[in-house]
């Protein structure tokens, strides 16, 4: 089963990899960042038609068969229309592709990755790039890269069970 875990903002983190509920193994994995912010001169509007893009691209090169991410934190102003448009952007991708698309809170996915539902981002990064390691996967760079990782993590037993 192919699993895309997600951390959707303006530099989007994402894992997508292959995982086996049989044996309850991750067969590969691949992880990285992507930035949809617009450049001088671009409209807002810009991002929301990129991150569809950018998805519609990743669905053709690896069919996945879920798609989980980070639910954001709302708190108002312009970084909440952001999130609010990027998840709707995913929402309906998914919805027209037909893949089933599930949420994990970042508190519960704080105390999955490290057994502290308050983790710091570092301790994020730590746990992230030691499981990326184990799999061969390459070096995590960023919290964006990390949180996707647990999502990815988190889904594989949680929701692919």
């Amino acid at each position: 089963m192919i699993v895309w875990g997600l951390d959707i903002a303006t530099k989007t983190g994402w894992c997508i990899g292959e995982y086996d509920p049989k044996s309850k193994k991750v067969e590969w994995m691949t992880f990285g960042r992507s930035n949809f912010e617009p450049k001088r001169g671009e409209g807002k509007g810009i991002r929301f038609l990129r991150f569809r893009r950018w998805l519609l691209d990743r669905m053709e090169e690896f069919y996945p068969d879920v798609v989980v991410y980070e639910q954001a934190h709302y708190r108002g102003g312009a970084a909440t229309e952001v999130l609010v448009g990027l998840t709707t952007v995913l929402q309906e991708v998914c919805d027209e592709a037909g893949i089933p698309y599930a949420t994990v809170r970042t508190g519960p996915l704080k105390k999955f990755a490290t057994g502290k539902g308050n983790a710091s981002k570092g301790e994020m990064v730590v746990v992230a790039a030691d499981f990326a390691e184990a799999h061969n996967a390459g070096a995590v760079e960023n919290d964006d890269e990390a949180d996707a990782i647990h999502v990815f993590r988190w889904a594989t037993e949680n929701y692919a069970a």
